[in-house]
């Protein structure tokens, strides 16, 4: 049985193919997954509110950070960093909230020792980070832990004698003498504070009615001293509040940060993490088993972080955000919308795009009765109670694409390289061209057995259509199942954005018979490659046979 084709369009002017940019795979990085943590976030504070329970969906974390502007990087670390061939990112203290991994070390010829290494690195880069070797000599050792073949390094500022409270710290990626990659909250200013005027108890009045909590209403709290640096206003002498509440049906728990002069607060950490705060996918991972009985669902559970019953947790590496966070609002979507794609079901015929159904839990887990399939293509399915599983194929399109934008991501696909966000952090290439992802594309006019993708020039939001597949009297005979559920198609429609942008450049693409045959090969190697490295496999005599679950041609 021959094989169909599926069309990629793209509405970019066609140009001659350029020379290939650089796309080998980044030094993978050294620091464990929460390391990044060490740097503040650049999403809007959200607005101060007790918590709520998950029963009545009403939790809303009640972090605020109070200190005001961003310490921008001056010219000459600007400079630096440009030398340094890395992708950096900046905090509000300004210094480097993230600089690497690259092709290349960040510094070579530094002790073997990785703790010695890290200060030296830090003590080397003075005019970037803002530290002399006396700041750097006093900072506080929290963590040396071997990773593979190197270590991972974290320190805390000091500020005088006290020891930074929120903020300060640094994570450095270290390997035979050699800095990989640095994650860090540090504050340029590592002065001495004024010291508190006020006392601990005022300061733990100050917190408790930032709570909006009293003292018979905490079953406990702890007081300490420490600096609090903040972007405008120099480090401040502060104290670090944290109050466990006594209501065990509604758990209230905060850390609070005082100013030890004035009273106020400056940050508030709400440590209460409700499970809606931890979205969830139900999806296939390759494709669905070609031979699934009625009532069975084989889906695997994907969350933002890990969690019993997850088999495995992702976050968007550019942001560190969940999959289905608003990077604008800093405000999770409830539905299939956020950074890097926005999916909806696009049955034509004058029917509304539609994303899925909305979540307040953020539990993207829809029932799949694998409808199409078992109705064996009946058009009756898109006027039923299940919608033909649309919800379900819009979770599963939605989580695919944000796996194919997170592993390109670390492969050097990112914002300096034209890649597919709504908004970019870094500052490099143009947001608000997330992937646009139609599932069930054109199902009420009767298209079927295909998919593509086109993609304009980066700034401008590309978008890709998945079909149902059906046999055709004449034609193909694929069976009858949804193309939102095959990764091996799915795959090879996002490489032809990665390729068109990252070879073409920011503004054309791929262009000439040859030109478009190598994307079609690209599409099919990566899509295969994507499965193959983790431990996936499609349908086919072979790993590399693209579209047999669609199709049902395995050879």
């Amino acid at each position: 049985m021959p094989r169909p084709e599926w069309t990629d369009r793209t509405s970019r002017p066609r140009r001659r193919l350029v020379p290939v940019l650089a796309t080998a795979a980044v030094v993978a990085a050294l620091l464990p997954g929460g390391a990044t943590a060490a740097a503040p976030g650049d999403a809007p504070a959200a607005a101060p509110g007790r918590s709520g329970s998950f029963a009545d969906d009403s939790h809303q974390a009640a972090d605020v950070d109070n200190r005001t502007g961003t310490a921008a990087p001056d010219a000459r670390q600007r400079g630096i960093a440009r030398r340094v061939d890395a992708d950096v990112r900046w905090n509000r203290l300004g210094t480097p909230q993230a600089l690497g991994p690259a092709p290349t070390p960040l510094a070579t010829g530094l002790p073997a020792d990785p703790e010695a290494a890290a200060r030296r690195y830090l003590t080397d880069n003075q005019d970037l980070f803002g530290l002399d070797a006396a700041s750097v000599a006093a900072m506080d050792r929290l963590l040396v832990r071997p990773i593979g073949a190197g270590a991972v390094v974290t320190l805390r500022q000091r500020f005088g004698d006290l020891p930074a409270g929120h903020d300060g710290l640094v994570t450095v990626a270290v390997a035979d003498g050699a800095v990989v990659s640095v994650s860090s909250s540090l504050a340029r200013d590592a002065s001495a504070p004024a010291p508190a005027t006020l006392t601990g108890e005022q300061a733990y009045a100050a917190a408790l009615a930032d709570a909006d909590l009293d003292a018979a209403r905490v079953a406990s709290h702890r007081v300490r001293p420490v600096a609090v640096p903040t972007p405008l206003d120099g480090p401040r002498a502060a104290y670090e509040v944290t109050l466990i509440g006594a209501d065990t049906d509604h758990p209230a728990a905060f850390t609070t940060y005082v100013d030890g002069i004035t009273g106020q607060v400056l940050v508030r950490e709400d440590l209460v993490d409700f499970d809606s705060d931890n979205p969830s996918w139900a999806v296939y991972p390759a494709t669905p088993p070609q031979d699934l009985a009625p009532g069975q669902d084989p889906r695997v559970r994907w969350c933002a972080d890990p969690a019993p019953g997850c088999a495995a947790a992702f976050r968007d590496p550019a942001t560190g955000n969940a999959w289905d966070v608003d990077k604008a609002t800093g405000t999770p979507t409830g539905t299939s919308r956020g950074n890097s794609a926005n999916t909806v079901v696009s049955w034509g015929a004058g029917s509304p795009l539609l994303p899925a159904t909305v979540s307040p839990e953020r539990r993207y887990e829809y029932p799949f009765t694998d409808q199409w399939h078992q109705a064996r293509c009946n058009p009756a399915v898109f006027t039923s109670a299940q919608r033909n599983d649309a919800d379900a194929a819009i979770a599963n399109l939605f989580a695919m694409h944000n796996r194919m934008h997170d592993w390109a991501w670390h492969l050097g696909f990112t914002e300096a390289t034209w890649n597919l966000q709504a908004v970019n952090v870094s500052g490099a290439g143009l947001g608000g061209d997330a992937e646009q992802g139609r599932a069930q594309q054109g199902a009420l006019s009767g298209n079927r057995n295909n998919a593509n993708q086109g993609t304009p020039r980066d700034g401008l939001p590309p978008t890709t259509n998945m079909y149902l597949w059906q046999p055709q009297a004449g034609g193909p005979y694929p069976p009858c199942v949804d193309g939102d559920y095959d990764m091996t198609v799915i795959g090879h429609e996002y490489t032809h954005a990665i390729t068109n942008r990252m070879i073409a450049g920011p503004d054309s693409g791929i262009g000439g018979h040859q030109g478009g045959a190598m994307g079609e090969s690209w599409s099919d190697l990566l899509a295969a490659e994507y499965l193959y490295e983790h431990g996936l496999r499609a349908p086919g005599e072979t790993p590399f046979v693209t579209g047999g679950y669609v199709t049902g041609n395995l050879i």
